[in-house]
């Protein structure tokens, strides 16, 4: 078992982003399940937001924490709402 600040079942992580705003975490800390039923889609880049006329502002939403701006949202949905809902699991 991990110590407390560990999720449950996980492992160590890599450390590529030790320094800077967006350092990446080591471990994961301890959650309760949550649903996803909303999304968000970002460009991977600030140049690709720039290239599509958007603001090119830098977020940390991909593996290098230089993404663009935030591309669609389901944010407009009721809360338990969001279009993934619809889906259902297949085996």
């Amino acid at each position: 078992m991990g110590d407390l600040y560990d999720a449950p079942d996980s492992g160590p992580a890599p450390v590529t982003y030790r320094y800077g705003p967006n350092r990446d975490a080591s471990n994961n800390k301890a959650f309760a399940p949550i649903h996803t039923y909303h999304l968000g889609l970002f460009f991977d880049s600030p140049g690709a937001a720039r290239r599509s006329d958007c603001p090119d502002d830098v977020t940390p939403f991909n593996g290098e924490h230089r993404a663009g701006i935030k591309a669609l949202s389901t944010r407009n949905f009721p809360d338990k709402r969001g279009p993934l809902r619809e889906f259902t699991a297949t085996h």
